[in-house]
Formats: structure tokens, sequence, C-alpha cells
């Protein structure tokens, strides 16, 4: 019989030089894709807008920003943000010709300090408020206007209060936030 030699393949090709094919084969792939994303990235480096950088153009855009600021005032600044406070209670009261209301309410201000003196003086604030509620009637309170003539009544006398510790209102609106008729 004859003998086998390992290197032979049926194929016809040895088995040595298949190993370096497949080799061969791997270190193309990974070349080829290594090429591709540097090409890629490269590509991507040059479609990105940059800024430019000179001393005379940051000179050119720094009169621009100023020439814009001035230009803008006062008008430049942000809007103040309004601050929210709750009263934090249940206004129960009874009404002048019988009947009884509940109501929450709220106040806003731009300001913190006014919000701080809102707190300050919320037993005076209770009071009017409460005040205000008992001279109100139910044919009064049942219609829209009367609700909003309440409403105002409330900023006033809260305004009022704040304006004898300091001269300046501050209170912007108060929000009935709840408001039930009996």
């Amino acid at each position: 019989m004859a003998d086998a030699n390992p290197d032979l393949d049926l194929g016809g090709a040895p088995q040595g030089d298949q190993e370096q094919q497949k080799g061969g084969n791997l270190k193309l792939i990974i070349i080829v894709a290594v090429a591709a994303l540097a090409l890629g990235a490269g590509a991507a480096w040059f479609m990105v807008p940059k800024p430019e950088v000179s001393e005379a153009g940051d000179a050119a855009e720094t009169e621009q920003v100023a020439d814009a600021e001035s230009t803008a005032g006062e008008s430049a600044e942000p809007a103040p943000e309004p601050i929210y406070y709750d009263l934090g209670q249940d206004f129960v009261s009874n009404l002048k010709e019988g009947g009884l209301m509940r109501m929450k309410a709220s106040v806003m201000s731009y300001d913190q300090a006014v919000i701080d003196k809102v707190t300050y003086n919320k037993a005076a604030i209770v009071h009017e408020i409460l005040s205000l509620l008992r001279a109100q009637t139910q044919a009064n309170l049942s219609t829209t206007d009367g609700q909003e003539a309440l409403r105002t009544a409330i900023k006033d006398k809260i305004q009022s209060i704040i304006r004898r510790s300091d001269g300046d209102p501050g209170v912007e609106e108060v929000y009935i936030t709840d408001f039930i008729l009996q």
C-alpha cells in the first residue's frame, strides 16, 4: 500500500498553504477595516465646521457682541421669574346673609423680599381676608364678577398691609386656588 502523506490534501492543496492563506485573508480584512475607519474619521474631520481662530477675528467678534449688548440696553436682561406663595390655609367663613364659603389663596410677586413680608405679616393678612369674606353675600359671590371683585379686594388689602411696613405694595396678584360656596 501506499504511504499516506500528511501534507497532501485530497483537494490537491497542501494543508500548510491553506493555513497561511487563512492567516493572510484575516490580515487583509483587518487592514481593510482599519483603512475604512481612518478614511471615515478623516472625512468627518474635514466635514465638521471649525471656528476660525485669529486675534483679528476675536477682536471683531468681541466688538460685535459689545455693540449688540449696548444697543439692546436693559431689554437684554431676562424677565424676572414670578414667585408664588400659598397662604397655606383654608379660609372658612359665614356669609353676611347666611351661607358658608371656603377658599384658598396664593400671592404672586417678582421679589422674594415681598414674599418674606407677606410671610411676616400673615396674621394681619388672614384677619383682613376673613373680614372681607364675612362681609360678602352668597348672591354676590355666585357671579364671576363678584368673585373677581373679592380677589381684587383681597389683593388691595394685602398690598395695604405690606405698604404699611415699607411703603411698597409689591404683591402683583392674588389667586384664589379653591372656592366653595354653600
